[in-house]
């Protein structure tokens, strides 16, 4: 959120990794999000704002359509 020119206050960085878990160790994390990806939740994407998984499946018919072998 930095990087973007917001002003993050340290109650806010500290709510964001109580929410993402990252004080949890990285084992820990990283089977939770494993937990998430086998249920086909990709979480959010930060830069839109939208569901992972909507943000791919509208770009992925012009890969497909690019892709395609002609």
């Amino acid at each position: 959120m930095a990087s973007t020119g917001s002003v993050v206050s340290e109650e806010e960085a500290q709510a964001l990794r109580i929410q993402y878990g990252l004080g949890q160790p990285i084992y820990v994390q990283y089977a939770k999000w494993m937990q998430q990806v086998v249920a086909g939740n990709f979480g959010m994407s930060m830069e839109w704002k939208r569901p992972v998984t909507e943000v791919i499946a509208s770009r992925l018919w012009m890969t497909v359509v690019i892709s395609w072998p002609r």
